[in-house]
């Protein structure tokens, strides 16, 4: 497969990129005053809303017929599949099995129980930041220094928020 820069599709969205460029955004909604219904759908129980970009039914298009040349269909049976499509560590990328309830084989394994595990692992350590109850360091940023330091009452420092 030629690189992704080097195709008639992705040349094409350029294109039309630099077309769409010198548009204020309002002068979009001025032409198509319905264009929040228009380009506004429900994926998977999530609003996707294009209308606040510099996209219309046009860019739509040529983003899908980007995707079909590329062969994105095939590439997210193969992710569903569980398949080893993660190059730089050599294992699947289950990212959907984290989020669903499916059982997942990954080489003949059902590796089900072990994203469980790490499903409530994650619990553990949303819930404690949530709540407070891990360490704060002095920059904006959380420090999360693993299940094993979490205390049941808040750090001092972390009471009231961050920083």
């Amino acid at each position: 497969m030629s690189p992704l820069t080097d195709t008639p599709s992705w040349h094409a969205l350029l294109a039309h990129r630099e077309a769409l460029a010198a548009t204020p955004l309002d002068g979009f909604w001025q032409r198509d005053p319905a264009r929040g219904d228009s380009l506004t759908f429900m994926c998977a129980g999530i609003a996707v809303d294009f209308s606040k970009q510099r996209a219309g039914a046009e860019t739509l298009a040529l983003l899908a017929t980007l995707a079909r040349d590329r062969d994105i269909p095939a590439s997210i049976a193969t992710l569903f599949a569980g398949e080893k499509v993660n190059v730089t560590e050599g294992r699947p990328a289950l990212h959907m099995a984290l989020r669903g309830d499916e059982h997942v084989s990954v080489d003949g394994k059902d590796v089900y129980p072990e994203i469980q595990s790490n499903r409530e692992r994650m619990r553990v350590i949303a819930e404690s930041v949530d709540s407070c109850t891990t360490t704060w360091n002095s920059s904006p940023t959380l420090a999360l220094v693993g299940p094993s330091r979490l205390t049941a009452e808040p750090a001092p420092a972390c009471v009231g928020g961050p920083g």
